[in-house]
């Protein structure tokens, strides 16, 4: 089972360091990727810079990586997609390498708040078989119980 979690949620997962709990909205997505039964996160390409720039997501990612739970995609495998998408123009956000992550992980499942990203991973046309789907909040919880697993990675360094 697979979850994308784009940057604009990353500081929802609190921080250790400065004592700053995990939002409620994030707990039920941390609970998931910590349970030895619950889901992995899929990772690869431009995401992974945007998420690494808070060190709570880099804790997070090496302790999931550590444990298994961290599904990672070649980077240029993601570029290259994601090129695809921008030259096509299919995408109405900004976030091309997500969708592109998406299709080549087969997660179906993404934590964000960007609207244009909800519409773009919703979008049958670039997320299909099964559709995606966009976790925002713990009343979404239902959508972490059984998403699809990933794709096997091409890599699993960090």
């Amino acid at each position: 089972m697979c979850i994308i979690i784009d940057a604009d949620m990353a500081h929802k997962f609190g921080n250790p360091n400065k004592k700053r709990k995990p939002h409620p909205d994030a707990l039920p997505v941390l609970n998931r990727l910590m349970d030895p039964s619950g889901i992995s996160l899929a990772l690869g390409g431009k995401l992974t810079e945007e998420l690494f720039i808070l060190a709570v997501m880099r804790e997070l990612v090496n302790e999931l990586h550590n444990v298994g739970r961290v599904c990672l995609y070649q980077d240029n495998i993601v570029e290259q997609k994601t090129n695809l998408l921008i030259d096509s123009k299919s995408c109405k956000s900004n976030d091309p390498h997500t969708i592109a992550l998406a299709q080549i992980s087969g997660a179906r499942v993404l934590y964000t708040g960007d609207g244009a990203l909800r519409q773009d991973f919703t979008n049958p046309y670039l997320i299909n078989k099964p559709a995606g789907k966009v976790y925002q909040s713990q009343s979404d919880a239902r959508l972490l119980e059984n998403p699809p697993k990933c794709l096997a990675p091409a890599t699993s360094d960090l």
